[in-house]
């Protein structure tokens, strides 16, 4: 890390904060100072909080997180197109800033005139854009476009010419926010060694933000992934993009559990009532008879599944009343009792006063993956309470909140248990719930007269690292597919077809088998090793069939299956990060054809297994 004093930008504490207006006249009277006599005028959302970074010159910064994580406004901090709320922001040096397209360009000039007026813009001689004009053309590759207007270029021709203006000047400090998205890989990697070359020759500083890891690798010696408005990583980036990919990776095998759940539900009528990829768990902090009873403070709430911690607010943090995310606080000033986000010096928290807010509650929920349906659920919360046992933390069940328990006195974390019923939402059973019991007791009927004599459960694969897991890296060979069958009478023999499917529908693979066992039984486990056949990046769906007798020779007429799972098992091959072209669904490693005899072949490798293994 540098030296702090001779940082080309440095950071303290910085913190973002927006005003969100219940109206748009509440905002235009306080932007002139007449909306004093409304207490409760807006709320606070923290975009960022409690940034600290130093970035020396030099240095290749990537940027990376989901959308929303505050790395535009980090950006846009930086080059001092918004201002902080709190902490400061140093930058040292000239900037060039891409931001977002369709901005610093006329759309009625031409591209020639529109490089003159950028590059006139920022202090060049006549005879510096002259000089610099042809190069910029050349750059770009438009052409005869060059001299058509702006307004009629595409995304990925307005990115060229906005890219090759900035950087002919060769700036002290250059930020891209996502423009390059927009052009093809051709001219991607030109920018690219052009960077790279600015920074070799210049020393330039390049902050670069997109959710492409490719170019990020590429381009980049120093990776900083935001994640809900603060610093989730900072350093190396290889390590750094692996971070993020197991991040990604858990909440795509999160999806692609819930997905078939849905998908096996409707063909076994084992899971009717589950529709949504996530439960809502929604809790309020509230008095049992005193209306004025002082809560405390309020660090952290975590969300327990059994024993592992599967969310968490960190109240006071950025973004913890964001209300697009999986958990959040609820905060509707004048209503709720959530105070201000606050700093203690130790950590954020936010204070809970009962007697504040017309519905003298403290709300806050949880967006928690089915994948956790069958487990207990649990809340711990840290807090730092008075001593009153009248402050209780109460669940939403479907029909009404259930108290979960009191806040005990001082400093610690309270336990609260969710006093749920057995079924799939974890909510009290209703005349609706009654309702669709029956509708789904009918549809089970229709359904096994479709799937008389078996059935197909939990299905499951297996990688070489004998974990069982729905995402696999490219450079992961899928072991074996595994999957019981329940017969409705003991069988010692029968036939079974394993399909694969792309998600677009097409059949990769069929394979038909015959199994005779040993002894005639009911149930059965059966572990079918993956086709050799290895799969390129994309998402794929398994089919299998279960009959009692097959001729694989004759389609003249319907024969029957047992059981029948229509591709109700789902997974992802991820695609090697360092490997840009396209690689289609089969992949098969030959040997290369020898054009003459006189020509031996020293090394011969697979390019495609090569980048997924260096990753």
């Amino acid at each position: 890390m540098c030296n702090i004093t001779d940082a080309l930008i440095r950071i303290e504490n910085l913190g973002k904060m927006y005003k969100l207006y219940r109206n748009q006249r509440d905002k235009v009277l306080d932007v002139f100072g007449l909306n004093f006599f409304k207490k409760h005028k807006y709320k606070e959302f923290w975009a960022l909080r409690n940034i600290d970074l130093t970035i020396e010159k030099g240095e290749r910064v990537g940027f990376i997180g989901h959308n929303g994580a505050g790395k535009s406004t980090l950006l846009k901090l930086i080059t001092g197109n918004i201002k902080p709320t709190e902490g400061s922001v140093v930058v040292k040096g000239k900037i060039q800033a891409l931001l977002e397209m369709g901005t610093g360009f006329h759309p009625d000039f031409t591209g020639i005139e529109n490089i003159r007026a950028s590059l006139a813009y920022q202090g060049l001689s006549r005879k510096e854009i002259k000089e610099l004009e042809e190069e910029i053309i050349d750059f770009t590759e438009l052409g005869e476009y060059i001299e058509q207007p702006v307004k009629t270029y595409s995304a990925g021709m307005y990115s060229r010419l906005a890219f090759a203006t900035a950087s002919a000047v060769k700036p002290e400090l250059m930020i891209i926010d996502e423009i390059l998205g927009a052009g093809d890989a051709y001219f991607n990697a030109k920018c690219v060694e052009r960077m790279q070359n600015l920074t070799a020759a210049s020393g330039a500083t390049f902050l670069f933000v997109s959710h492409d890891l490719q170019s990020v690798q590429a381009l980049c010696t120093r990776l900083i992934w935001l994640d809900h408005g603060v610093i989730r990583y900072d350093g190396e980036v290889l390590y750094g993009i692996k971070l993020y990919q197991q991040e990604v990776r858990k909440k795509e095998e999160q999806r692609l559990i819930v997905r078939d759940k849905k998908k096996q539900a409707q063909n076994l009528s084992l899971l009717d009532s589950v529709n949504e990829l996530y439960d809502c768990y929604l809790f309020k902090i509230s008095h049992g008879k005193d209306i004025g009873a002082k809560c405390g403070k309020f660090y952290t709430i975590k969300l327990f599944a059994d024993d592992e911690q599967v969310a968490q607010i960190s109240v006071g943090a950025a973004m913890d009343n964001d209300a697009k995310g999986e958990c959040f606080i609820i905060d509707d000033p004048g209503r709720t009792c959530w105070g201000k986000s606050s700093f203690d010096g130790n950590d954020y928290y936010r204070e809970v006063d009962l007697s504040a807010g017309t519905d003298h509650i403290a709300p806050f929920q949880f967006m928690l993956s089915k994948e956790y349906a069958d487990k207990t659920i649990s809340v711990v919360v840290d807090a730092d309470t008075e001593d009153n046992d009248d402050v209780v933390l109460e669940y939403y069940s479907g029909d009404g909140y259930i108290k979960c328990g009191f806040f005990a006195n001082g400093f610690q974390s309270n336990v609260f248990h969710l006093e749920q019923d057995n079924n799939d939402d974890g909510i009290k059973e209703t005349a609706d719930s009654k309702e669709n019991e029956t509708k789904a007791d009918d549809e089970k009927e229709d359904l096994d007269s479709l799937s008389a004599g078996a059935r197909i459960t939990n299905v499951r694969l297996v990688g070489d690292s004998q974990e069982e897991k729905k995402v696999f890296a490219f450079s992961e060979r899928i072991d074996r597919c595994c999957f019981d069958i329940s017969f409705d009478k003991k069988r010692a023999s029968f036939f079974f077809i394993f399909l694969i499917y792309t998600d677009k529908g097409s059949l990769l693979t069929s394979t038909c088998q015959y199994l005779t066992l040993d002894e005639a039984v009911k149930d059965v486990s059966v572990q079918y090793p993956f086709p050799e056949e290895k799969l390129g990046p994309g998402e794929y769906n398994i089919s299998i069939a279960v009959y009692d007798e097959l001729d694989v020779n004759d389609d003249s007429r319907e024969q029957k299956f047992l059981a029948l799972l229509d591709r109700g098992c789902s997974f992802k091959i991820e695609r090697p990060i360092q490997y840009a072209l396209g690689i289609g669904s089969i992949v098969r490693t030959v040997k290369p054809i020898i054009a003459s005899d006189n020509v031996k072949v020293i090394r011969c490798e697979n390019l495609i297994e090569e980048s997924a293994n260096n990753f």
